[in-house]
């Protein structure tokens, strides 16, 4: 049977409009320019245009399929969104780095087919393909759901969490992912310059635990003189104590002559070193004005 058609330009964009988070509102917009063998373009009117996906350009195995009836076509010219009536699966491109659009109208299908530009293939990117690569890391403000949901789920939260099995723990050996909760993170020691307590060979993602460098203060603490111990004093003295006791059957005589003496006592001006400890002051760390976000790392 004759071809009655050909077809000659086939243009493929994604539509950024439609391209939103539920799979199946995902379009890959289509448009194409139908002419008769002769070159003229059909007559405008509404057409009924079924479309195939394949992996290769030849075969028939079609790994998607729609139809769309009274399309319009106005000098030859159709605009179609591919995936308004079936959802086209996200596998259709993440699997092969190249796909073929087929165009049947009539009952036949326009040759040869077109091959699909890199455009559509963003349409699998955008189903959240993992992104980045083995070993990454990322800050973010999303929680780990959030996370997962906009990156892929080969990360996961460097929370020292089981890792065992993945991409990552094949390389590496781990099998938890380091555990940076609450931690600031520091660079490797690449030339022994910064980081006095590790060397290029230390182990990569350990826990350095916290530390103030070894310093001191000068202090020079006295207490004044204390001058009042130079100040005399008086005393009482009782003279002519005897040395007889027992008159008067009291046991002792009256003491005589009761008289002031004055007394300065031989302890001279002096001073005394204070030794001890301060109180304790301040929080429970050391820590710079500092932002907190979640860390992640790429596993698989």
């Amino acid at each position: 049977m004759k071809q009655k058609f050909i077809f000659l330009t086939i243009l493929f964009a994604v539509v950024a409009t439609t391209f939103i988070s539920a799979q199946n509102d995902r379009t890959i917009s289509i448009q194409g320019i139908l002419r008769e063998a002769s070159g003229i373009a059909v007559e405008d009117g509404n057409y009924t245009l079924e479309f195939n996906i394949y992996h290769d350009p030849t075969n028939m195995d079609s790994k998607w399929n729609e139809t769309h009836t009274d399309v319009p076509v106005k000098n030859g010219l159709y605009t179609v969104y591919l995936g308004e009536i079936t959802a086209i699966p996200v596998a259709v491109f993440d699997t092969v780095n190249v796909a073929y659009v087929g165009v049947t109208i009539g009952g036949s299908e326009m040759t040869p087919r077109i091959k699909m530009t890199h455009a559509p293939f963003t349409y699998a990117a955008h189903s959240v393909t993992c992104s980045g690569a083995v070993g990454d890391v990322k800050y973010s403000i999303l929680d780990p759901t959030q996370f997962a949901a906009q990156n892929g789920d080969c990360w996961v939260a460097m929370n020292g969490g089981d890792i065992s099995g993945s991409a990552l723990a094949a390389i590496t050996g781990m099998t938890n992912s380091p555990d940076a909760s609450g931690l600031f993170l520091r660079a490797h020691e690449y030339n022994e310059a910064y980081d006095n307590d590790r060397t290029t060979a230390s182990p990569i993602a350990t826990v350095q635990t916290e530390a103030f460098k070894e310093h001191d203060h000068y202090i020079n603490l006295w207490t004044s003189y204390n001058t009042a111990l130079n100040s005399s004093y008086t005393a009482k003295y009782f003279d002519n104590y005897p040395a007889s006791h027992g008159a008067g059957g009291n046991g002792f005589q009256q003491a005589q002559n009761v008289s002031n003496r004055t007394i300065n006592p031989s302890d001279t001006n002096h001073r005394h070193s204070v030794v001890g400890d301060t109180d304790m002051t301040g929080g429970t760390e050391t820590r710079p004005d500092n932002l907190n976000l979640y860390i992640y790392i790429r596993i698989n």
